[in-house]
């Protein structure tokens, strides 16, 4: 048995270690007592608790005082990790860029139909963390949903006339939804309950955050933060340690400052505003200045774990609140159900800036079931229902040869279906799981101190910062020089790979499918199982992307002659300089603009995946002027490409969206 000394250091280094990724600046939660909120607001002095300094400037209030609900939600706490665990490989698993491992229980409350079941692999047989964590289940759900209902009741109070009435309809208009407290008791509320572990990670991959600054997709969500839960050696809950507040949990702020949130045992559930606000809230304030002080912020925030004892586990549920299914959308002419259709079903995809999300980087949320619902000659694989007929397979062919059918990759890995990747479906025996690519060595010097000089170059005329706040960084510099464009792409990484090329403009995966790019690798003779020999040294080819397989072995063969271009890099930088006219005998339109693309990694000699380091954008050469995604000026709009077809947001001002299906938090 571990002594409590030991479980207050492995705690303090847990906690400790997250505050690498903030400014020393702590941001403190509003608080609001659950008996002012559930009020009658009309009946209190102070008639505005939400709107203002907690959800206009902010976007978040803590909800204190909750009935019942703080013994509830720990008794459940308690056994949600070690509930978990003893359901073995049948509980979906993801591990995130800094080696952090999350596992989650999905399930939904449903409009009319209520609070739905949790399903244990087990069945009806549950251990005995499960007994208990489901025990506490069903009053720590209800006490979230009738606290839901008094914030949205609240706030459709608070922002009274100032917006439209209806608030929504269907669209006939045979029904509507009047204001926020009918839009959000008509809506999905997806619940996740996740159990994160990080317990070994490499030098490099510390120094990555958990989970990147994104704000969410959907109206708000109410979460319960996370819990740090000590276990014994047989994963049950060491009932002799206290719960504590998990620290790492950060906020963008209105001021731009991004700081830590400290979390107290008074804050039951934290109300979250989501990237819904800008869609179907904050557009339809009328223009009066007090409309305009209830405009609602969405939240960016981020998480940040260290390595720790695995004990130890970080506890956390979430529940997102979506709009009606059958509500109208007319910026997307479709229904809202239809937009969450196309969302979960288009995966990990770049999807356009006006499906459903109004600025970059929403993450979405799947509910219990709904990612895993193949067909029969489907497997779920590579987050999404892959079909089986196209790589010749089936369940029966497999049986014949005395093989399970499994999700894996050209190293033979089998994967639970949910992993971003190449994979794909096989008659295969392995028992090896996933595991990252080995990455790249982490650079010794502080490369921070030393970006701005390397992305600045004064040779050039003209510049456009690739930089988001989800992405490494990265900066295309170029002139228009004898009819060719002289060009530089910096990219703020080592070197993985670095591309930039033409979008394949109406190509799947945002112009990606079809594109033709020019792409610096630091090896060749690739292979999909071993990845680049180094030893082969780098160069700069050009390639045309597979119209539909994204994998680079599908697409690895340069096409045309060498082009006029260099690669240089550094342990911290990485810059790809061309002097071309064309990308694969395609012109560039020095006279008007062309759409781009670009993307780099910086991880692993996979040809690995570029997460967030990737972006579609529009360059006019000949005057400088850039700007993200693609730019209609007929209709004034900015449009981009998706699988499920093209879509277009009402404004130019917005970037292309990126994706996730999973609440995270």
């Amino acid at each position: 048995i571990r002594s409590i000394m030991y479980f207050k250091t492995s705690i303090a280094l847990l906690l400790a270690g997250s505050t690498a990724f903030a400014k020393e600046e702590e941001f403190k939660v509003h608080r609001i007592n659950y008996e002012a909120l559930s009020s009658d607001p009309l009946h209190m002095e102070n008639t505005s608790i939400l709107i203002g300094d907690q959800l206009s400037q902010q976007g978040l209030v803590s909800i204190t005082g909750i009935p019942g609900f703080r013994q509830t939600k720990r008794g459940l706490m308690t056994h949600l990790h070690a509930c978990i665990m003893d359901q073995g490989d049948s509980v979906p698993e993801e591990i995130f860029q800094d080696g952090t491992v999350r596992r989650t229980i999905a399930t939904v409350t449903l409009p009319g139909a209520g609070a739905q079941p949790v399903t244990y692999a087990t069945g009806e047989t549950l251990s005995e963390s499960c007994q208990s964590f489901n025990e506490h289940l069903d009053s720590f759900r209800a006490s979230v949903d009738e606290a839901t209902a008094a914030f949205a009741g609240r706030l459709s109070f608070e922002m009274g006339s100032s917006l439209p009435t209806p608030l929504m309809s269907t669209s006939d208009g045979s029904h509507v939804f009047q204001d926020i407290k009918e839009v959000v008791a008509a809506g999905d509320h997806l619940e996740h309950f996740h159990s994160y572990q990080k317990a070994k990670v490499d030098t490099r991959a510390a120094e990555k955050e958990t989970i990147e600054l994104h704000a969410d997709q959907g109206f708000f969500i109410a979460f319960s933060p996370g819990l740090v839960v000590s276990h014994k050696e047989n994963n049950a809950p060491d009932l002799s340690q206290p719960l504590v507040e998990s620290e790492g949990f950060y906020v963008k702020n209105s001021n731009g400052h991004r700081s830590m949130v400290q979390f107290s045992a008074e804050d039951d559930l934290i109300f979250m505003m989501g990237d819904g606000v800008n869609q179907y809230i904050n557009n339809g304030l009328d223009d009066s200045a007090t409309s305009m002080q209830k405009k609602l912020r969405a939240t960016p925030h981020a998480v940040s774990l260290i390595a720790h004892d695995d004990s130890l586990a970080r506890v956390w549920y979430g529940r997102m609140i979506l709009p009606p299914k059958n509500a109208y959308s007319a910026a997307m002419n479709t229904t809202y159900g239809d937009i969450r259709k196309l969302l979960v079903d288009t995966p990990d995809a770049k999807v356009s800036p006006g499906l459903g999300c109004s600025s970059m980087d929403m993450r979405a949320l799947s509910g219990g079931g709904e990612a895993s619902a193949c067909g029969e000659d489907e497997l779920l694989c590579w987050a999404r229902c892959m079909s089986l007929s196209e790589y010749n397979v089936s369940g029966s062919t497999c049986a014949d040869q005395n093989l399970p059918l499994q999700c894996i990759n050209p190293r033979d890995q089998f994967s639970s279906g949910s992993f971003h990747g190449d994979y794909y479906p096989a008659c295969s025996s392995s028992a090896e799981a996933v595991t990252p690519y080995p990455e790249i060595p982490a650079p010794a010097g502080n490369c921070a101190a030393e970006w701005e000089a390397f992305s600045t170059d004064s040779s050039y005329d003209h510049r456009f910062d690739l930089t988001t706040t989800a992405n490494d960084g990265a900066v295309l510099m170029w002139s228009v020089v004898n009819g060719s464009i002289k060009a530089r792409l910096a990219f703020n990484n080592t070197f993985g790979w670095l591309a930039t090329g033409l979008a394949n403009v109406g190509g799947g995966k945002n112009g990606m499918h079809g594109a033709n790019v020019l792409m610096a690798m630091p090896g060749g003779n690739y292979s999909a199982a071993t990845g680049l020999d180094i030893d082969e040294g780098s160069s700069v080819k050009s390639f045309v992307i597979d119209p539909t397989d994204t994998s680079f072995r599908h697409w690895q063969e340069p096409v045309g002659t060498n082009p006029n271009a260099q690669v240089v890099s550094s342990e911290c930088f990485t810059e790809l300089i061309f002097d071309a006219d064309n990308i694969n005998d395609i012109p560039f339109n020095l006279t008007g603009t062309d759409q781009m693309i670009w993307a780099g990694n910086g991880d692993d000699y996979f040809m690995g995946y570029h997460g967030l380091n990737r972006a579609r954008f529009t360059v006019e050469w000949s005057t400088g002027e850039a700007y993200f995604g693609a730019f209609n000026a007929e209709e004034n709009t900015v449009t981009s490409s998706s699988s499920g077809g093209q879509f277009t947001l009402l404004t130019a001002s917005l970037t292309a969206a990126s994706v996730v299906y999973s609440l995270m938090l």
